[in-house]
């Protein structure tokens, strides 16, 4: 079985929105899973600094979300800078989340894999973001999407290093 998933970044605690507010920004991860390979690999952002030994948090959460899933690999292609703002870690939580309750033959809904990822990630607000893609508005259960308008274009800026 080879699965595919594609979690954007996000931006969070925006303006008065703190742990309400995020926003999913056009820039994604891409995780494949296969039951045929073995290993870990990574790719682009973090390629280096992330363990290949099943170890990082996308497999960890995969085997959280389906404890008797078949073995795997994983090939991850990351856009999304570490440690940067961009909700790298609620992208990998919620590319386990939906792989893992994908294998696993469970829905990959929003209204399912939210909950789980939001829980596993401890941050609804960027969770929200990338499970549902646009604007979205969390407080508790509920969420509230909104499109952006295509004119308004976010900026990012990225630190080179850590003071």
């Amino acid at each position: 079985m080879r699965l595919t998933v594609e979690v954007p970044a996000t931006v969070a605690n925006l303006g008065p929105g703190f742990d309400a507010f995020g926003l999913a920004i056009d820039l994604a991860n891409e995780v494949t899973l296969d039951t045929s390979a073995e290993g870990v690999a990574w790719e682009g952002e973090g390629a280096s600094e992330l363990p290949t030994d099943g170890s990082d948090l996308v497999s960890r959460t995969i085997r959280a979300v389906a404890p008797g899933a078949p073995a795997f690999g994983l090939i991850g292609r990351n856009a999304v800078p570490l440690e940067r703002g961009l909700g790298s870690s609620a992208a990998a939580v919620v590319a386990g989340v939906l792989l893992g309750r994908a294998l696993a033959g469970e829905p990959t809904d929003a209204a399912s894999v939210l909950p789980i990822a939001a829980a596993i990630e401890g941050h609804p607000d960027n969770a929200a973001a990338a499970v549902h893609g646009g604007f979205t508005i969390v407080a508790g259960a509920t969420v509230v999407r909104c499109d952006v308008a295509p004119e308004i274009a976010p900026v990012v800026l990225i630190p080179l290093a850590e003071r």
